[in-house]
């Protein structure tokens, strides 16, 4: 089992749809994926019209409080993806773990070996901060997937949620920044190839990707009908972009 979170503090830099999108290339591939969604917002239950009265918080809190009988409850499927919600409780994660800091830390870490190692995959959707919840989400992870824009707003994300891996990779030391890649991206702009140059300058080739996830409508279509882009057109250019990154990782991990 690999546990692959998609962060970026930076609101609107592409983690769900990448995540989403991710997870499904992963599936298309003939692995078992877990997708969990960390963001108050709930843009997982949005994008693919889910739903689920019990969340990853309720989870959380089942686990903290009690034994667990029955961890099916919490797992909701479409289009052979197996996934966890969130919801606006998860703004009291905080506060429910304010006289326990070691188990909030430790928490993610502890529910996904303890309850989801029969797959393959567990991507893990992030919120647009930096908290607790990010760093017991770190400790959980080994491969950090990091979505930016064209722009200088986009960069400072990048460099927030990079200083809270260094601090985590001292206790995690599986943590890494697998890929950096670029969502939204206009090829033909001086915007796209300055910024592009700069990442690939500050990051290694390794941990800059080669793909980058081209503008496209149909990606926003998908959203609107609540599918993923390879079910709603397997086709377009989004899709090929999502499934080269894929590709490149499973390539790269062997």
């Amino acid at each position: 089992m690999r546990i692959i979170s998609f962060m970026n503090p930076k609101g609107g830099a592409g983690k769900t749809i990448s995540s989403i999108s991710f997870a499904y290339g992963l599936v298309k591939r003939g692995k078992k994926v877990l997708l969990i969604d960390t963001d108050q917002r709930g843009g997982i239950r949005t994008s693919l019209g889910l739903k689920n009265e019990n969340t990853i918080f309720d989870l959380i809190k089942e686990y903290k409080e009690s034994f667990i009988n029955d961890i099916s409850k919490y797992i909701v499927h479409k289009n052979a993806l197996d996934v966890i919600l969130a919801g606006y409780e998860l703004s009291k994660f905080n506060s429910y773990f304010e006289s326990d800091a070691v188990g909030a830390v430790f928490v993610m870490q502890d529910l996904i070996k303890g309850f989801f190692t029969d797959y393959d995959y567990v991507i893990i959707d992030t919120e647009g901060t930096v908290n607790i919840l990010t760093s017991s989400i770190l400790y959980a992870t080994q491969d950090v997937f990091i979505p930016t824009q064209a722009s200088n707003l986009d960069l400072t994300g990048v460099r927030d949620i990079l200083d809270a891996i260094r601090n985590t990779a001292k206790k995690n030391p599986n943590l890494k920044v697998r890929k950096v890649f670029l969502v939204r991206s206009k090829r033909n702009t001086n915007a796209y190839r300055d910024y592009k140059d700069s990442l690939e300058n500050f990051f290694s080739e390794e941990q800059f990707s080669k793909v980058s996830i081209r503008e496209n409508q149909d990606i926003i279509n998908a959203v609107n009908v609540q599918e993923d882009i390879f079910t709603y057109k397997n086709s377009s250019n989004g899709a090929i972009d999502y499934r080269n990154l894929v590709d490149e990782y499973l390539e790269e991990i062997g």
